[in-house]
């Protein structure tokens, strides 16, 4: 894990186990449209809001499971007609108004949680995922690989089940962690990629067996910035150049019109990259733009936020979110995708030693200064 803080990272250690050495907040401008997990009514929802993966217009709990897990076509969807999209604003996606905040100091994992990392996880402990027990999971429609041939979007559903709006994402049986573009697939030779088809309830529960948990927002953000906190920058090396982010992070690339077909990897890849591809930011960490949509610490069960966009998004915001440090997005806990994932974090915290002698050296100093008066 990599510590964020303004003090030098040394310092920290020394703070984490003797209360010692000073361990600093960090001053940072962040770009974040709202409030931290706070709720947005849906008819002031921006376009980035609603992009294809915003499964809250189709979630698990609107699904008839048993219909899909058998390619039929649920029973219980309906359009929602009454959506609001006004119109979209280049690069709006969560970069207004700017502000500086202050971040306590912790520590995060320098890459998102890979296949690898999961299955041993799985294996030791037999957890099973959301779209384990509920039988489906959601996938990008060219993604969809064919079972019997293992070729991309090969793969032909004969009820496809899609959000009335979005017809891009399918809710495919069978999709899940080990098998993340449908039967036909499998994370043998992707197994240092992050793990993706897990709900924010799977990750949460990933990071508490590690003594962890999730990354709140702020912290996602300071560290994607990569030490660039002084200024409002849009990638992690700080300037706004989108011809150098094609090929220094794993987003969509191509004909917006022709989405989801038509991604010419420019990048080097279809879908998920290797988690510590593309090279560190200055800070250490890897690809906290792009790649995966990550899950954040707070919100609500019907509302907890992603940060960070994945490969399904376009650096210039053309296609669903602009690829950027502030990028954000929303889901139910329940929802899983071909492009969600998720790291873990921890602050760092002063030894209970170091505080109760802290505690006692108050309250001495107060016993005397009462003796003298």
């Amino acid at each position: 894990m990599i510590a964020v803080t303004s003090s030098p990272s040394d310092a920290c250690v020394e703070y984490a186990t003797t209360g010692a050495a000073p361990c600093e907040p960090v001053s940072t401008v962040i770009g974040t449209a709202f409030p931290e997990s706070a709720p947005r009514p849906r008819g002031d929802m921006e376009p980035h809001e609603m992009m294809d993966h915003d499964l809250l217009l189709l979630d698990s709990e609107q699904l008839d499971v048993r219909a899909v897990s058998k390619g039929k076509p649920p029973l219980n969807i309906k359009p929602r007609g009454d959506a609001h999209i006004p119109t979209l604003r280049h690069l709006d996606d969560g970069h207004y108004p700017a502000r500086t905040v202050k971040v306590p100091p912790y520590q995060m994992d320098a890459a998102a949680v890979t296949n690898a990392e999961w299955a041993a996880y799985a294996e030791a402990t037999g957890y099973e995922t959301q779209a384990e027990k509920q039988g489906w999971s959601f996938v990008l429609s060219s993604l969809v690989v064919d079972e019997h041939h293992g070729e991309w979007g090969a793969g032909e559903l004969e009820h496809p089940v899609v959000d009335p709006h979005f017809p891009s994402w399918v809710a495919l049986p069978g999709a899940f962690w080990r098998n993340p573009f449908g039967y036909g697939s499998s994370v043998g030779d992707i197994l240092d990629h992050p793990v993706v088809h897990v709900s924010w309830r799977d990750a949460a529960n990933y990071c508490k067996h590690r003594g962890l948990r999730l990354p709140g927002e702020r912290e996602f953000e300071t560290a994607a910035r990569g030490g660039h906190w002084g200024e409002n920058h849009m990638f992690p090396w700080g300037d706004s150049d989108e011809a150098a982010a094609a090929t220094r992070l794993n987003t969509w690339q191509g004909d917006p019109a022709a989405f989801p077909h038509g991604n010419t990897e420019q990048d080097g890849f279809l879908a998920t990259a290797p988690a510590t591809h593309f090279g560190a930011n200055d800070l250490g960490f890897y690809n906290l733009v792009g790649n995966v949509w990550e899950w954040a610490r707070g919100g609500t069960k019907q509302e907890r936020f992603m940060r960070g966009a994945s490969y399904a998004d376009g650096v210039g915001g053309h296609v669903n979110t602009a690829a950027t440090v502030a990028a954000r997005a929303h889901a139910s806990e329940k929802t899983s995708s071909c492009n969600i994932g998720f790291r873990c974090a921890t602050i760092i915290k002063r030894p209970l030693e170091a505080i109760h002698d802290d505690e006692t050296r108050h309250a001495d100093k107060k016993k005397r200064f009462a003796n003298e008066l």
